[in-house]
């Protein structure tokens, strides 16, 4: 069975439960990726992702430079989204980061401020595709002083439009 497969059946099963499934996929940072394209497209996947980080030119620590959208790519992810390109129109896309430099290519790393700021800005520049911050790992993001996951909510709460009421 292959991914594309698996996924529409878990979709299937999905369907006759009570509760509320998920499902979800890590593609890394190139569009499409190589890995996981055909499933986006022909797939009902929630929530993408993606991999900024150990992918050289498509990495978060390129966001902001002068050569920016061209190498850290979101622009991409939210035109496929913008364009339905995905099979699920309402998903959700999701910056993920390294969350400390012993996490993944140390090169990839990006301080708790840099990311925040990241984020904030997708928030406000891609409001309809920006799903939110995904970290690796999770022992690196709460492990460390400063705390990269509570950094990164923190950023988004800021620039989020919900009012305390929702």
């Amino acid at each position: 069975m292959d991914i594309i497969q698996f996924a529409n059946n878990m979709n299937q099963l999905f369907k006759t439960s009570s509760r509320k499934y998920y499902l979800t996929a890590a593609p890394q940072c190139p569009y499409p990726d190589a890995n996981l394209g055909n499933l986006l497209s022909q797939s009902h996947v929630d929530m993408a992702f993606i991999q900024f980080y150990n992918s050289g030119w498509c990495d978060n620590s390129k966001y902001g430079l002068p050569h920016w959208p061209e190498s850290m790519n979101y622009y991409m992810w939210d035109a496929a989204w913008h364009n339905s390109s995905f099979a699920n129109s309402d998903i959700r896309l999701y910056v993920g980061s390294t969350a400390g430099s012993g996490a993944g290519n140390p090169s990839s790393y990006v301080s708790p401020d840099f990311f925040a700021n990241e984020l904030q800005g997708l928030q406000k520049d891609y409001p309809d595709s920006f799903g939110g911050a995904m970290t690796w790992d999770m022992s690196w993001a709460y492990g460390q002083t400063p705390n990269y996951a509570a950094s990164a909510k923190q950023a988004m709460m800021a620039g989020s439009k919900c009012s305390s009421s929702h």
